[in-house]
């Protein structure tokens, strides 16, 4: 079986070299491809820019320019980006919705999303725009970026993956929705003490982030463990009920992810754990009657 496989790719490999050889080789066969230039459905002016940083920084964070940190110049610019954004997002959503078109719902452990700033400014068409209002506030883009936290979701090459599945899904313009947990910690940090490694948490979501969105209107409530008890109701009918042994709330997370263009979005939905106690106990619900025997 192995000779055969390689005797097969072996082929595939030699018509192969032989299709590109005659194509180099041939002065006729030779085009030129042109790559279409992209469209961007986003736009802004440096001055509309420099307006909408300033802008959040104020009425946003409550912060002047002469107090300001790097990470507040950097949250404001987020703020500011997200404000370009929003528009064609809820207008994916609202196309996606009327044309009841079929959606791919990407379920992944982990999004290795790095950090969001410069891809976005990138897709959405307005790194000029960004950069001439940074020069004409006096601060340079590169230290200031610095400030963002690579988003702690994941940390391995399926989550690098996973994160390169949306983006290119918003790029061709398909309609998709990743699905994943929000992790407080899912990255760590190394160091080095008395010459061995060693690792500590890292906690992204220390100060928030300027990406997600809340949903709290669709908390659910999520089982795990338990057992299974078959019961009968008043009317004799029988069924199998699932008692979980511990339940906790569900909020989802969103952070939308622009296409390049900016003419598709994807919502990348994470879902994290709340920390309430009121959910965190053992099922005591009412049930009804518990069967003893199996009916016939």
């Amino acid at each position: 079986m192995q000779f055969r496989a390689c005797q097969k790719l072996s082929l595939l490999l030699k018509s192969i070299y032989c299709f590109f050889y005659k194509n180099m080789k041939s002065e006729k066969n030779k085009t030129t491809v042109k790559v279409p230039e992209c469209k961007f459905y986003t736009h802004t002016t440096v001055s509309e820019m420099k307006e909408a940083i300033l802008w959040h920084l104020e009425r946003s964070l409550a912060r002047s320019e002469m107090t300001a940190t790097r990470r507040d110049w950097w949250v404001a610019t987020a703020y500011a980006i997200r404000d370009l954004m929003m528009g064609r997002f809820i207008e994916t959503m609202k196309h996606q919705h009327n044309s009841n078109c079929k959606r791919v719902y990407y379920l992944s452990l982990e999004y290795l999303m790095g950090r969001l700033t410069k891809d976005t400014i990138n897709n959405l068409g307005i790194k000029s725009a960004v950069d001439k209002a940074y020069k004409e506030l006096g601060l340079n883009f590169d230290e200031v970026v610095r400030s963002e936290v690579d988003m702690g979701l994941g940390n391995g090459g399926l989550g690098r993956l996973a994160a390169c599945f949306l983006d290119s899904l918003a790029t061709l313009d398909l309609p998709a929705v990743g699905y994943g947990i929000k992790y407080e910690f899912g990255l760590f940090r190394q160091s080095f003490e008395n010459g061995r490694q060693t690792e500590s948490p890292d906690n992204w979501l220390r100060y928030g982030s300027p990406w997600g969105f809340v949903r709290p209107e669709y908390t659910m409530k999520i089982g795990l463990g338990g057992h299974v008890e078959s019961m009968v109701n008043d009317k004799g009918d029988w069924s199998v009920v699932w008692k979980p042994s511990v339940e906790f709330l569900s909020v989802p997370w969103d952070v939308p992810i622009v296409g390049y263009g900016a003419k598709t979005f994807c919502a990348c939905g994470n879902r994290r754990q709340a920390t309430s106690s009121t959910f965190m106990h053992s099922t005591t619900a009412a049930i009804p009657k518990r069967c003893t025997k199996r009916p016939q």
